[in-house]
């Protein structure tokens, strides 16, 4: 195995247990961050258990998605590597599959559990809801499959949207609990959906474009586009304007950005960029691009 089959195998057996901390980070983040949307919706409900159910189970639902979506991502990257001549272990391949099968056995589970309540007409046709659920939910999926021709064409102008359609698919589920609130009176669309998305999918284009900073030399070996590599200054343009319109929306335009922390995370990623080599050893840095943001919670 050549040197830098070696180095990418490291990368590899660290993607791979660090499955499932994009799947706990963002389940963490919808939970902490919807507390307030799920208080709200408590003293409006018509169903004794809704407030509790429906929210517990987009959890579980976001959860279970993003460690599919992961787990497959991975078992992709070991099906090139093991053609290029890299020993997988077996293992490898267990566990992620291990996480595939785990991911769909939940939703199965969410699907069974809410027909058996009888939840499941008012989730899928929006009774009470007033159809927001639908279209919300719609969106999300529209996105998802966007990502999935994206990511399998081979075109180098693909590698543009990438960051943008991933950031797009983690706020919309982040903040899905909002259209509890939706139809209630008092709900404005700009203060309590627009502000908070818009921030969320700013954060998750900085968390992206990081991990693929890191990941270009591998990319570049496994032939998979990447913005560093195939348009690198308007990478690098992006790494400057995100950061740079959050403080504009919240500083000038008055924007009521609720984690301020979310600058403390765009300080970790820039602290990153000007020392890659540390965080490149032991392949670290995809396990602290996304625990970091963990520090929306605080």
């Amino acid at each position: 195995m050549s040197q830098l089959k070696n180095k990418y195998y490291q990368n590899l057996l660290i993607q791979l247990l660090g499955i499932p901390i994009p799947a706990v980070v963002l389940t963490i983040i919808l939970l902490k961050n919807n507390v307030p949307v799920f208080e709200v919706f408590q003293s409006y409900s018509t169903s004794e258990n809704a407030d509790i159910q429906l929210p517990i189970f987009g959890a579980m639902f976001l959860f279970a998605s993003t460690l599919i979506i992961y787990a497959i991502d991975f078992l992709r990257d070991i099906a090139f590597w093991k053609k290029s001549g890299m020993a997988i272990p077996k293992f490898g391949k267990l566990l992620a599959s291990g996480y595939v099968i785990l991911g769909f056995v939940v939703i199965i589970g969410l699907v069974i559990t809410m027909i058996k309540n009888g939840e499941a007409k008012m989730i899928l046709v929006g009774d009470a809801l007033k159809g927001f659920l639908n279209g919300y939910t719609a969106a999300i999926v529209v996105f998802i499959g966007i990502f999935v021709i994206v990511k399998n064409s081979t075109r180098k102008y693909v590698s543009i949207f990438t960051p943008f359609i991933i950031a797009i698919v983690a706020s919309l589920s982040v903040f899905a609990p909002i259209y509890l609130i939706s139809g209630l009176e008092g709900f404005k669309w700009m203060n309590d959906l627009v502000q908070p998305i818009t921030s969320y999918f700013l954060l998750f284009v900085a968390n992206v474009i990081t991990v693929s900073f890191f990941e270009k030399d591998k990319d570049t070996e496994g032939n998979t586009q990447n913005i560093w590599n195939t348009h690198e200054s308007l990478a690098k343009a992006i790494v400057f304007v995100v950061p740079t319109l959050m403080i504009l929306l919240h500083w000038f335009f008055h924007w009521n950005i609720q984690q301020h922390s979310i600058f403390f995370v765009f300080a970790i990623y820039l602290f990153m960029y000007y020392f890659p080599a540390f965080f490149k050893k032991a392949s670290v840095y995809r396990i602290v691009i996304d625990l970091a943001l963990l520090l929306v919670c605080i």
